[in-house]
């Protein structure tokens, strides 16, 4: 979708990848290549967070290479797996990040959170909700007190009760307010100069 390549990635070695070329927004070719995630994660270093979206799955494939880069402070893996799957995937890597995220609408999801703030003690967990009426949103202080982040997503309508960038573009105070009334305390976002712009003019920038 990205470069001039056709077909399943997992068909190609990474030598074949590398001779794909990225394209820019226009659709014409750059001549940057795919990089490896441990040439992402060098390149990231000491200047930005890195979210490893999909990275569930593959948890002690990544691992090493978090190490390897030494960029423990710098990349949060995420996931659904159990609090059991993920200490065993991420044995002997104490020092990585790890989020676990949770349809908090969805059933069993109070006691999953639980599990990790009693067990994993996580830097975060990661909500997300359809609807912005329902009880357990008032879960959400509670994981705030043990010490946790709150991380919301709000690229799209699904993952934040329908509180999404483009309408915070014309009202921010009806959805990044709303979802910092809360207890968001990690915004995820598509449009982080306007975001920055209403947490520093509403003075809850780093608080």
């Amino acid at each position: 979708r990205t470069t001039e390549g056709k077909g399943n990635v997992a068909d190609y070695t990474v030598g074949e990848l590398k001779r794909f070329r990225l394209r820019r927004a226009d659709g014409s070719l750059s001549d940057e290549t795919i990089p490896t995630l441990e040439e992402a994660l060098t390149a990231c270093k000491g200047a930005v967070l890195v979210n490893i979206d999909k990275g569930g799955d593959y948890l002690s494939e990544i691992a090493p290479i978090i190490r390897k880069t030494g960029t423990e402070d710098h990349v949060v893996l995420k996931g659904r797996g159990t609090v059991e799957e993920v200490e065993r995937q991420l044995s002997g890597y104490k020092d990585i990040l790890y989020m676990p995220v949770v349809d908090l609408d969805g059933e069993g999801a109070i006691p999953y959170v639980a599990s990790f703030l009693s067990a994993f003690r996580p830097q975060a967990v990661e909500v997300i909700f359809k609807t912005d009426r329902f009880a357990k949103l008032s879960y959400l202080p509670v994981i705030a007190a043990s010490d946790c982040r709150v991380w919301i997503n709000t690229l799209w309508a699904s993952l934040c009760g329908g509180h999404e960038d483009e309408k915070a573009l014309s009202d921010p105070d009806a959805h990044w307010g709303w979802v910092l009334d809360r207890g968001a305390t990690v915004i995820q976002t598509d449009r982080p100069e306007e975001l920055i712009e209403y947490l520093e003019k509403k003075g809850r920038r780093n608080l």
